[in-house]
């Protein structure tokens, strides 16, 4: 696809086509420079030309850019939304000392801060612990999910992360055996799965869904340190 993307962007560019006047783009910490070229090549440059939207915190794929390096100039034109509509304020507040002392890009070679975003929900606190080997940590993913159902969340208002296909699976697995209905995403999938079912998928694929409660699973140094720059 990224050769295919490389192609169509030599060809606008030698043809000097744009057959685009303006392009919105969604998860734009996510494109590939060659992405970014194709867009660049379509779109005549103008002041409404592209729509940018983007979060380099929610970035899922190791893809670095510098925009201005692409031809598009976001310096000047660009605005920070810092009231957070989906996670709770007690997940923003946990997550941000995870991440204290990381650094992440602004797309276009600066640094970005999550300095006075906040949130206007409000939840429990996330929990976390720690298991010496797989099994004992599926055990408890299943004791985790059952208690959820019986404490009354619907079982599509449940969701399992993992950061592979494989641990993914194997989650999936587990809840089968231990007689939890659920329902396995994959690439496939439009949306949510099946209704009445626990939701289980990679972190990728689970991504921009919503739900009222979720487990991930796998964080180990192993699966989970190449996030940190």
């Amino acid at each position: 696809m990224l050769l295919l993307a490389q192609q169509a962007a030599a060809l606008l560019t030698e043809t000097n086509t744009r057959p685009y006047r303006h392009v919105l783009v969604d998860e734009a910490q996510d494109l590939h420079p060659v992405h970014w070229r194709l867009l660049r090549a379509a779109v005549q440059p103008a002041p409404d030309d592209l729509f940018l939207v983007g979060d380099t915190h929610q970035r899922v794929y190791e893809h670095r850019v510098s925009l201005s390096q692409v031809g598009i100039n976001v310096r000047g034109r660009s605005a920070r939304l810092r009231i957070n509509y989906r996670s709770t304020q007690e997940i923003l507040g946990w997550s941000l000392g995870l991440l204290r002392g990381q650094r992440f890009d602004d797309l276009d070679s600066g640094a970005d801060t999550l300095a006075a975003y906040r949130s206007q929900l409000h939840g429990d606190r996330p929990l976390v612990h720690g298991y010496t080997n797989r099994a004992q940590e599926m055990t408890a993913l299943a004791d985790t999910v059952r208690g959820w159902l019986d404490g009354g969340v619907a079982a599509e208002d449940v969701a399992v992360a993992a950061r592979t296909n494989a641990l993914a699976k194997l989650a999936n697995e587990t809840l089968l055996n231990a007689g939890l209905p659920t329902a396995l995403l994959s690439s496939r999938d439009a949306g949510r799965g099946r209704g009445g079912c626990v939701d289980v998928g990679t972190m990728h694929r689970i991504k921009g869904l919503e739900y009222r409660c979720v487990a991930v699973v796998g964080c180990n140094r192993h699966l989970m340190l190449w996030r940190c720059p």
